[in-house]
């Protein structure tokens, strides 16, 4: 790495002395003394500066010719870069709205229907005409499935129990 930075440092100030030479003649040649440049660089001088000048043009336009399509190449790695951005967003935003649908289903939904069974149950007895044989069905098998299990337990305790009072 040293030895390209040092390489790298002498081309810049070879052509750093050489933009100020060509500079010079292009002022000299501006001013139409062209016998000016040959007595002050000698005829082969000239042509090796006119050969460089035009080397460095070239230069100029491949260096140009490169940015840009260094700039395009970064334009469409951007563009690809929002495309699979775009994609995942998508493809979250598709995961949670399923999730959101299981959790209705399989939690909120029943639970919804336990307390308006509840409900009615509670205002049947409330009104004097409760039936505590009337359980209340439920087909989950897990933790909501017990909760019903266990709201069925205690009317059929509470029914028991009010039976038990009725006869005594």
């Amino acid at each position: 790495d040293s030895v390209l930075i040092e390489c790298f440092a002498a081309y810049e100030e070879g052509c750093r002395t050489l933009l100020m030479k060509m500079q010079e003649c292009s002022d000299i040649r501006a001013s139409g003394d062209i016998l000016g440049v040959k007595m002050q660089l000698g005829g082969d001088a000239l042509m090796v500066i006119l050969a460089q000048e035009q080397l460095c043009l070239n230069l100029e336009a491949a260096l140009a010719d490169g940015v840009a399509k260094a700039q395009a190449d970064m334009k469409s790695s951007v563009a690809a870069v929002y495309s699979i951005i775009y994609a995942l967003l998508t493809i979250v935003t598709v995961v949670v709205g399923i999730m959101i649908v299981l959790m209705w289903r399989t939690v909120i939904k029943p639970i919804i229907q336990i307390r308006k069974e509840i409900e009615i149950l509670a205002n049947e007895m409330a009104s004097g005409k409760g039936d505590l044989t009337d359980f209340i069905e439920m087909k989950n098998r897990d933790e909501i499935g017990d909760m019903v299990d266990s709201i069925n337990s205690l009317l059929q305790s509470l029914g028991s129990l009010i039976s038990k009072l009725k006869i005594d």
